[in-house]
């Protein structure tokens, strides 16, 4: 289901008028403008309660730079694989691929960091990674020329905006959307007890996906569901 039909799946369930594709831009204020923040935020939900959603993971190329250590994350990165980085194979540059094995911050700064400020380095073929203080990975030995590193990551998808938008999160599993968007559109008519019946059936679903999706790990799953006012 795309974005218009979301919400008219919860509109149609609490008795409401459905939008069309020509009223939807246009509704800003009032329930059905609840109810298509409301969309967002159970995609949000869903998205945020297990870090690594299959349909959420995402690969990325990065060209190095001749004597660059440091490079920034993607902006809409959630959770980097640290252990997927990679060499990738050129035949051009004469580079057999090979994987990077990541080394802490701190034992970057002791073995490596001098090369950042010393002009007169070459440059190597890379062997390791590692994770920087902020948004940033690095890459050691300094590169000696453009290989290219390939890595994943689980991304943060952006909220629904146009009618035609249709989540990252599969089509077999739109219903537990609607089901969470049901919760905040009970909250908002103040109906308590619904919108309890409706997030109790919300984690239930959500636990039904992460069995189907994920390997059970109870230490990496987040608390944080259905609880933003």
């Amino acid at each position: 289901m795309n974005y218009l039909q979301l919400a008219n799946a919860v509109l149609s369930r609490l008795n409401e008028t459905q939008l069309t594709a020509s009223t939807f831009p246009t509704v800003t204020s009032g329930f059905s403008s609840e109810v298509k923040d409301a969309i967002n935020r159970s995609i949000d939900d869903i998205n945020t309660y297990q870090y690594n959603w299959p349909w959420n993971l995402t690969y990325r190329n990065e060209t190095l730079v001749v004597k660059k250590s440091r490079y920034s994350l993607p902006s809409d990165y959630k959770i980097v694989d640290w252990d997927s980085f990679r060499i990738v194979r050129d035949t051009t540059l004469g580079v057999d691929g090979h994987k990077l094995s990541q080394i802490s911050y701190g034992e970057y700064l002791k073995q490596y960091s001098y090369q950042e400020d010393a002009t007169d380095q070459e440059g190597a073929m890379p062997y390791y990674v590692w994770k920087g203080q902020g948004d940033e990975w690095g890459i050691s030995p300094m590169p000696d020329k453009a290989y290219v590193v390939r890595y994943e990551y689980f991304a943060l998808p952006t909220d629904l905006s146009a009618y035609t938008d249709i989540p990252t999160i599969p089509t077999k599993f739109h219903h537990v959307i609607v089901t969470g968007a049901m919760y905040y559109a009970y909250m908002f008519r103040e109906n308590t007890q619904a919108a309890q019946l409706e997030r109790d059936k919300f984690l239930k679903e959500i636990e039904s996906m992460r069995e189907i999706n994920v390997n059970y790990t109870p230490h990496l799953v987040s608390t944080r569901i259905a609880g933003r006012g």
